[in-house]
C-alpha cells in the first residue's frame, strides 16, 4: 500500500467518528419523549382520577386536587391533596369550647373569687358577642356542674361565717369572767364541730366536681378518638381510590418511556405525605380487584 493511500485512510477515521457522533446525537434526540403528548396523557389521567371520585359512593365526601408533572428520564409525578369540604370540615371539632367548659368547671376547686371570675368568662363565651363559638355540652352535665358549684359556694360561705364567729368568741374571751368563759367555750366547741362538718362537706363537693370533670374529659377523649379514626378511614378510602384508578387506567400514560416510573404523592397534611413509586410493568400487571395496589409500589412516608 502506498504512502498516499495510508494517509487518505488515516484522514478518513476522524470523519467517520464525527459521523457516528452526529448520528448518536440525532438518535438520542429522536428518542426523546413527545412532551406535548406527555402533557395530554397527564391531563387525561388527572381527569380520570377526578371522575373516579365523582362516580364513587363508598368514599363519602371524598374529593381531591391533583396535579401532574413530567421529569425527564425519571417519569411522571402526580401530587394528590384532599380537597373537599367533606374531608376538610366534616370532622371539625369544638374541642376548644369543650375544654373551656371542663376547665371552667374544674376551677370550682380553687378560691371562690377566682372561680366566680371564670364562671363569668364561661357565661361570656356563650353571649352574642361570641356567636361564632358554640359551647356544645350535654344539658345534664351543665346542670350538674351548676348545682355542684352553687353547693360549694354555700358551703364556703357557711365556713367563712363560722370562722368569723370563732374569732368573735376568741375576742370576747379575753375580757370575760369565768362563767362567761365556760359559755364561750361551749359555743366554741359547737362552732368547731360545725366547721369540721362544713370542711368534710366541702371536700365531698370538690371530689364530686373532680369526678364530673374527669367523666367529661373521658367523654371528650372518646369523641376525639372516634373523629380521628373516622378521619383516618376516610383518608385511607380516598388514597385507595386514587391508587386503584392508576392501576386500572395505567395504559393512559402511553407516551411515558417504558424505563421510567409513575410516582403518586398523597398529602396527609402537616408537612407529611405518603409516596408511591410504580414501575410501569407493576402498574400494567396490577389488578385492583384482587390485590392491594400499594403492594406493587415502592412506598414510604416523607
Amino acid at each position: 500500500m502506498s504512502i498516499q493511500t495510508r494517509i487518505r485512510k488515516h484522514n478518513l477515521l476522524p470523519k467517520l467518528l464525527a459521523v457516528v457522533t452526529v448520528s448518536s446525537i440525532a438518535l438520542h434526540s429522536f428518542a426523546a419523549p413527545d412532551y406535548e403528548r406527555m402533557r395530554k396523557d397527564i391531563n387525561i389521567m388527572i381527569g380520570i382520577v377526578k371522575s373516579a371520585f365523582e362516580n364513587d359512593e363508598d368514599c363519602n365526601s371524598c374529593q381531591v386536587q391533583i396535579t401532574g408533572h413530567y421529569l425527564a428520564d425519571q417519569g411522571v409525578v402526580f401530587n394528590v391533596t384532599p380537597a373537599s369540604r367533606g374531608y376538610a370540615y366534616a370532622f371539625k371539632t369544638n374541642d376548644f369550647e369543650e375544654n373551656v367548659e371542663v376547665f371552667a368547671e374544674g376551677m370550682a376547686a380553687i378560691p371562690l373569687v377566682v372561680e366566680d371570675i371564670l364562671a363569668s368568662v364561661e357565661m361570656g363565651l356563650a353571649n352574642d358577642s361570641f356567636s361564632a363559638i358554640t359551647i356544645d355540652t350535654d344539658g345534664d352535665w351543665s346542670e350538674q356542674s351548676r348545682i355542684a358549684r352553687q353547693a360549694l359556694r354555700e358551703a364556703r360561705a357557711e365556713l367563712r361565717e363560722a370562722n368569723r364567729e370563732l374569732r368573735e368568741i376568741e375576742i370576747e374571751a379575753i375580757h370575760a369572767e369565768q362563767e362567761e368563759i365556760n359559755e364561750l367555750e361551749a359555743r366554741e366547741a359547737e362552732v368547731l364541730q360545725e366547721m369540721e362538718r362544713l370542711a368534710r362537706q366541702e371536700e365531698k363537693i370538690q371530689e364530686d366536681i373532680a369526678s364530673q370533670v374527669e367523666a367529661k374529659r373521658n367523654e371528650i377523649e372518646k369523641k376525639r378518638a372516634k373523629r380521628m379514626e373516622a378521619k383516618r378511614q376516610q383518608f385511607e378510602d380516598m388514597e385507595t381510590l386514587v391508587l386503584n384508578t392508576f392501576c386500572d387506567y395505567s395504559s393512559t400514560m402511553r407516551s411515558l418511556p417504558r424505563n421510567e416510573r409513575v410516582s403518586v404523592i398523597v398529602s396527609k397534611g402537616e408537612d407529611q405525605s405518603n409516596i408511591y413509586v410504580f414501575e410501569q410493568s407493576e402498574l400494567a400487571d396490577c389488578d385492583s380487584s384482587k390485590t392491594d395496589v400499594r403492594d406493587h409500589a415502592l412506598s414510604y412516608a416523607f
